[in-house]
């Protein structure tokens, strides 16, 4: 009779093992799904990073390179301004404006 009590307690206690390895496996698959949204809406969250980034560095250089020949970012600034025109400037400003402040809106309503 002992013996088949721990047969049956052997038994008992695989079948839990075996529930708990299934329980575990889809626990992890649906932690991996949920990862991958939580990934999938920040990429599509921060998606012009790279674009603020970048007009972040264009903006950026003339400063630095003041820093080592103020005369020459001077003479630059005079050249190129004189020979872009307005409404080159005024579009390449808005596109700046709208990479910074699209993002920047679409932040703000995410939350």
């Amino acid at each position: 009779m002992d013996g088949l009590r721990l047969a049956g307690e052997v038994i008992k206690g695989r079948q839990k093992i075996t529930a708990a390895k299934a329980q575990k496996t889809a626990d992890l698959i649906q932690s991996q799904t949920d990862n991958d949204a939580a990934w999938e809406r920040t990429q599509i969250n921060h998606k012009d990073r790279w674009l603020r980034r970048g007009s972040f560095i264009v903006f950026s250089l003339p400063m630095v390179w003041a820093a080592f020949d103020a005369e020459a970012v001077r003479q630059y600034f005079e050249v190129a301004l004189a020979v872009v025109p307005e409404w080159y400037q005024a579009a390449y400003m808005s596109m700046i404006g709208a990479i910074w402040g699209v993002a920047t809106l679409k932040s703000l309503l995410n939350k």
